[in-house]
């Protein structure tokens, strides 16, 4: 099942959840520590960040908006349904003043729970989502966009309660008098905050945060404004906690081989909430080097590597990671990852740009309500669509089966990522084409790969830290690499077996090529797609592969190429070329070390199943 990638709780400070992760906690020989509130009773509330509502779960207060105030809420959605609301405030239990429906992933404002189908608004949904509703002026906005009407007719009704995140389906309404929609309603709303404005302030009121209570561990929302806990509602059933790692110590061997032994110790069960939210968990340990402001993965674990509930000890061996580090200089960081179980696409967020530590990396199910072929995917942000495993002709002639999934990128790197990631565009001239959401050209394999360890493919899959996958490897986490020419060809076929992947004959409609490029590249994502949704696999830019050219091709299992070389493969054709070299199979090659005009790349990241 495809599902949206959500955090799951992090052990630390503040509500600025990163994207992917699960749960957290980051220190050198000491326990990460979380913020404690405590309240007039002497009661205290631990901060968690986000709080889990399911089914028919919801919170009341006694916490009374007027009709000058403004809402600001953020949470996050975890999956796609077909009905859902989210009710920030009421005034009767049939009547409330705004009201959030999500209906088959987008969302539109209304009044009342039983007109659904007013209020005309219907932005996306994807990732972290802030509702902005202001009742002196009427306006409603999600992420920070204005949307058409913020309340579908009537005015609102000052003196009801305040009701958050209430999720409910046909035969667990919150009434007999509201009727659900008739179909069934398996979201979550994951909520980071919620504030509270009067007009002209700019200090909030009341700010609900996620906390658990100390003395019972239940869960709920404190208002660090007036100090006070709300929980659940009693006929909502509980709210769902995520789990949490603590007690992380971490201790370099002396005298110094090269090893960390790490222990940890995960309270409640990571494994099982989130494979029932359709997501898997994997364990990730990193060295964060505070002199160089730089992130290191672990990928030399042994030991007791596991997610389930308890105390365990690792050991990183950091020497074979090619890490040494002082422990004056490091802080060693253990957490989760979700990851969801057959995600459609990967995103990775650039827009910190080339002094970054880290880029987000987000996976979604399906496209933004404005599709991917925009501006922002093409220069701050970088997408990728999973290919599943499958067996072609490759060439047409020789039988190649690849056994493992893939993400492979939607649209050739652009000059804006490429700077973004590196901080200089390559490309200084206009005459090829030149701009942010251009392929880059006159990117060397050894400037993506390295010239030392990147340039070994096949022997090791190693990357230069210095090359544009070495610094994306270390800023993600993630294993990104050039396409094997297999691999490229297998996508831009798309299944088929025709000359081009749209069919046998020359369409300018499909790809820049010689006779309708005006002698140079073009904005990506200008021409169709494939049948799989790629844009570019025929002309614009030649694309590298990771593989050694040869002259001859052989079919087989995940095939590498050959063993050595002068050249590496290049497919895909360019606006150079005629349209006879832009079909699905043609092959060329050049030096790996020289930067040409008409030469870029893709990206893509083979899964291990």
């Amino acid at each position: 099942m495809y599902k949206k990638v959500i955090p799951y709780v992090m052990v630390r400070r503040g509500l600025n959840a990163m994207k992917k992760i699960c749960c957290i906690a980051a220190l050198m020989l000491v326990t990460s520590a979380m913020a404690d509130y405590v309240d007039a009773n002497n009661e205290t509330y631990q901060s968690i960040d986000y709080i889990v509502a399911t089914g028919g779960q919801w919170i009341v207060t006694d916490i009374r908006p007027t009709c000058t105030d403004t809402v600001k809420m953020k949470f996050r959605l975890s999956s796609t349904a077909k009905t859902q609301a989210l009710y920030c405030s009421r005034t009767t239990m049939t009547t409330n003043t705004f009201t959030a429906f999500f209906i088959d992933g987008v969302v539109r404002c209304d009044r009342n729970t039983n007109t659904s189908t007013k209020g005309n608004t219907r932005p996306s949904i994807n990732g972290d989502t802030t509702f902005v509703a202001d009742y002196a002026t009427r306006r409603f906005s999600v992420n920070g966009i204005d949307q058409d009407v913020m309340m579908a007719e009537g005015g609102y009704m000052p003196g009801s309660d305040l009701m958050l995140f209430a999720s409910h389906k046909k035969g667990n309404d919150l009434s007999p008098d509201i009727d659900a929609q008739d179909v069934d309603n398996r979201a979550t709303y994951r909520l980071y905050y919620f504030e509270l404005y009067s007009a002209g302030c700019e200090e909030p009121k009341h700010r609900l945060m996620p906390v658990r209570r100390k003395s019972d561990l239940v869960v709920g929302l404190y208002d660090s404004v007036v100090g006070k806990f709300y929980g659940p509602a009693d006929n909502s059933g509980a709210f769902i906690a995520g789990s949490a790692i603590k007690n992380v110590t971490a201790k370099q061997r002396y005298p110094w081989n090269g090893k960390v032994d790490i222990s940890y110790t995960i309270v409640g069960d990571v494994a099982a909430e989130v494979t029932q939210n359709g997501e898997v968990a994997v364990l990730k340990v990193a060295a964060i080097d505070k002199t160089a402001n730089a992130t290191n993965m672990a990928t030399k674990l042994s030991g007791d590597v596991s997610i389930t509930e308890g105390t365990h000890s690792l050991v990183w061996d950091m020497g074979a990671d090619g890490l040494s580090f002082r422990s004056s200089n490091v802080v060693f960081k253990v957490y989760c990852e979700t990851e969801l179980l057959n995600p459609t696409y990967c995103v990775i967020d650039l827009s910190a740009g080339s002094n970054a530590t880290s880029y987000p990396v987000t996976y979604l199910a399906e496209p933004p309500s404005g599709g991917f072929n925009v501006s922002e995917y093409k220069t701050s942000k970088l997408v990728l669509k999973r290919i599943e495993a499958g067996s072609f002709k490759m060439g047409g002639s020789y039988d190649v089966t690849l056994t493992k999934p893939f993400y492979c990128g939607l649209f050739e790197v652009t000059q804006r990522q490429w700077e973004l990631v590196m901080g200089s565009n390559p490309c200084s001239s206009t005459s090829y084409g030149k701009g942010n959401s251009y392929p880059v050209h006159y990117v060397a394999y050894t400037m993506i790969r390295g010239s030392s360890a990147g340039s070994e493919w096949p022997a090791p899959s190693a990357v230069d830290s210095w090359s544009f996958l070495g610094k994306l490897r270390v800023r993600t986490g993630l294993d990104f690499d050039l396409p094997t020419e297999a691999q490229w060809e297998y996508t831009c076929r798309a299944g088929t077996t025709t000359t081009y992947s749209y069919g046998n004959s020359a369409n300018g409609s499909y790809m820049w090529y010689s006779s309708n490029s005006s002698s140079k590249s073009h904005e990506v994502g200008t021409k169709s797609p494939n049948p799989w949704g790629l844009y570019d696999m025929h002309g614009n830019v030649w694309e590298w592969c990771l593989d050694w050219y040869a002259s001859s091709l052989t079919g087989g299992t995940d095939p590498k190429g050959s063993s050595s070389g002068s050249y590496r493969v290049a497919r895909g054709g360019s606006w150079f070329y005629d349209a006879s070299y832009c079909t699905s199979s043609y092959r060329n090659h050049y030096y790996p070390s020289n930067v040409y005009n008409l030469l870029g790349f893709r990206l893509v990241r083979t899964l291990s199943e």
